[in-house]
């Protein structure tokens, strides 16, 4: 979290200094393996994640001059019967905000046992 918050005072013309027992980024900072989603239930979260995708996360690079190792993986969200149509409102909001959906609806043999 230091260098996080050192990097964005940087951005403000802040100088910042770490000071880590372990050394700087050696704490939670070296350890983020985050998760960038926008599969949200209310139209604020979808809108501030998918923002925080395409205008932070995947040019990030280009902010810091380097590489960094994000990758966009894509999310799958699997539900029964009963979360349907809780999944189609909220597909409906992040659509909304421009955050790109393909749904499908898998069926099952009969008798297979399996869902």
């Amino acid at each position: 979290m230091g260098a996080s918050v050192a990097f964005h005072l940087a951005e403000q013309g802040i100088d910042a200094l770490i000071v880590d027992r372990e050394g700087p980024v050696a704490g939670s900072t070296d350890r983020s393996r985050a998760l960038v989603r926008a599969h949200y239930p209310t139209i604020l979260e979808a809108d501030l994640a998918w923002e925080s995708l395409i205008e932070y996360f995947e040019p990030w690079g280009e902010r810091v001059g380097g590489g960094y190792g994000f990758t966009r993986t894509g999310f799958a969200y699997l539900t029964g019967d009963e979360g349907v149509e809780a999944l189609k409102h909220n597909v409906t909001l992040q659509r909304k905000v421009g955050v790109l959906y393909t749904t499908q609806k898998r069926t099952h043999a009969h008798g297979s046992g399996r869902k």
